[in-house]
């Protein structure tokens, strides 16, 4: 890694090396979220940042937090696990579809290969509190 202190800038000597600022984002967009509804004195919220994540602030209008679910990446509707969140944001990653052949290299590796994983439905799910 080269880093320009004058220019502010990092880049890679290796030219297939890329950082991905997904997981960044995914962080730090819901919790800027939180924050201006809070700002507003919003405190029940229940905020979908498309397929990848979502944000639960208070409680549902009829209940205790709020449901997010996980849906199987093989069978279309069906759910495969839900979460019970309240002051807290759902995110998720490598979402693949059996419905979907792309042919592209697959972005959670492998912890003992280090190779990307090829496997249909592969995900990983992070639940976050927000204090």
């Amino acid at each position: 890694m080269v880093h320009d202190p004058d220019d502010r800038t990092i880049r890679f000597r290796n030219k297939l090396v890329q950082v991905d600022f997904g997981g960044f984002v995914k962080r730090y967009t819901p919790e800027r979220i939180r924050k201006l509804l809070l700002a507003h004195e919003i405190l029940d919220a229940f905020i979908s940042f498309g397929e990848s994540s979502v944000l639960a602030l208070g409680n549902h209008p009829h209940g205790v937090g709020r449901k997010a679910g996980v849906n199987h990446q093989m069978i279309t509707g069906e759910s495969v696990f839900s979460f019970d969140l309240q002051n807290e944001s759902l995110s998720n990653t490598g979402i693949t579809s059996g419905r979907e052949v792309t042919g592209k290299m697959g972005k959670i590796l492998h912890p003992v290969r280090g190779m990307p994983s090829m496997a249909p439905g592969i995900h990983v799910k992070l639940k976050t509190y927000i204090p």
